[in-house]
């Protein structure tokens, strides 16, 4: 429908973003004049495993995808997290990044929310207080969301709960409801204008940043060198392997950067051509791997249902194992208390040595039956993980086949076949950022 709402959610990793779409999507509500909410989960831009310029890759594509399909937003909600009091470069460039995807037009429809209140605890007021503080010098300065403030984007704190976050998603269906929904920058760019994601706004900042990089690495590499070259013979000699080292990382570092810088060189078109063949490439690899714990599933299933077929035998031979040593040690038991009383030695010690050998055998038959039952346990277990991994599997399956919805070559528009957007990384590796359909009843929505 026109009128769903469509909700990018943004922000570190770590900030909370999947918790915060978990809430929401956990708990299902009377859908009320048939409108649907989809929350798209974004990686974020200080991801371990993938740089700046793979991540803005994979978020402007999907904005831009959605925006060619027909899907527009209604918002976006930033989260940061309250208690990293001290914003470093990484988070001021993610800010910077912010501001240029989505233009001031669009600083309206921004809902700046910061996370973790719940963690400083009402025992801890110092910490509250700082978080307060903290919560002010982003909202007044402009390197961190001053200017978006100043825009309209409105601030709001997520305590972890459902109704606060469901708080900022009726404050963006109501401006959707008045406004209509809205273009983001990155769209305009890449969708209207058709410029290379290297000429976009957030681009030239990644690629800004990858420039500087490289030239600070190769500053660095020039500055070896000249050190070297001003050293003696004799700690030249010594120091080579050294220099060859900082030469070979910075000549590696200088070489992702302009991999980096490369890799924003691509139009719209292009950039869907590659995300494409990415997702063939990673949809493969998934098959096998779900092929592999389908079959570890199925084994698993076959020993169990052994286990269980072999029960009743089991215990039946346990049970009368347990009652033939049980009498055997009792006879045994009165036997020796007569020969310790009558004092005949021999016979004393035969007797005692019968009862350490039916006693080892009835302990060793109670190892086995609970070592038994502790192989099953276990193997329940690695079912369940099994089991746990193939839903997985399956689900990406699902997501990275509707790939074609957003991709152009499948049904309808983002979300509605799978309800799975994904992001594609380089490499063949997955960044799932999803759109999980989300029902709400909005004919009692509040603005946040």
């Amino acid at each position: 429908s026109s009128h769903d709402v469509v909700i990018a959610v943004m922000g570190a990793t770590g900030c909370g973003k999947s918790t915060f779409v978990s809430t929401l999507v956990g708990h299902e509500v009377g859908i009320g004049h048939g409108l649907k909410a989809w929350l798209i989960d974004t990686p974020g831009f200080n991801d371990t495993t993938l740089g700046d310029a793979e991540v803005l890759r994979s978020i402007a594509f999907l904005l831009a995808r959605t925006y060619e399909v027909g899907v527009r937003l209604a918002g976006i909600v930033y989260l940061h997290r309250i208690t990293d009091v001290r914003v470093g470069g990484s988070g001021k460039r993610m800010m910077q990044l912010i501001r240029d995807m989505c233009g001031a037009e669009a600083f309206p429809r921004l809902v700046l929310a910061t996370t973790m209140w719940q963690e400083l605890g009402s025992n801890d007021p110092a910490a509250f207080d700082l978080a307060v503080q903290h919560e002010m010098e982003l909202r007044r300065t402009d390197e961190f969301w001053g200017a978006m403030c100043r825009g309209g984007s409105r601030l709001a704190r997520w305590d972890g709960s459902r109704a606060s976050a469901m708080a900022m998603v009726d404050r963006l269906q109501d401006l959707q409801a008045e406004q209509g929904p809205m273009a983001l920058q990155i769209q305009r760019e890449m969708v209207g204008q058709r410029l290379d994601l290297a000429d976009t706004a957030a681009g030239r900042t990644v690629g800004a940043k990858a420039a500087a990089l490289a030239d600070r690495f190769r500053a660095e590499m020039a500055e070896a060198d000249r050190q070297f070259q001003e050293e003696d013979e004799g700690r030249r000699n010594t120091q080579a392997l050294t220099v060859s080292a900082v030469r070979a990382e910075c000549e590696r570092q200088v070489a992702e950067a302009e991999k980096a810088r490369d890799a924003l060189q691509v139009d719209y078109d292009e950039l869907l051509r590659q995300k494409v063949a990415e997702c063939d490439e990673v949809l493969q690899k998934i098959d096998r791997e779900a092929t592999t714990v389908q079959a570890a599933v199925q084994e698993r299933e076959r020993e169990s249902a052994a286990f269980v077929r072999e029960e009743p035998q089991f215990e039946e031979l346990f049970q009368t194992e347990l009652e033939y040593n049980e009498a055997r040690l009792k006879k045994l038991d009165q036997e020796i208390a007569e020969l310790r009383s009558t004092g005949l030695q021999e016979d004393l010690e035969k007797a005692l040595e019968e009862h350490r050998r039916v006693d080892e055998c009835y302990r060793e038959f109670l190892a086995q039956f609970k070592a038994r039952q502790v192989a099953q346990r276990v193997r329940d277990g690695e079912l369940a993980s099994l089991r746990e991994e193939g839903t997985r599997l399956k689900k990406l399956q699902v997501a990275l086949k509707g790939f074609g919805v957003l991709a152009g070559i499948g049904l309808i528009v983002a979300g509605a076949v799978t309800g799975i957007v994904p992001l594609i990384s380089s490499g063949g590796s997955l960044t799932i950022g999803a759109a999980r359909s989300m029902r709400r009843d909005f004919a009692n929505s509040r603005p946040a």
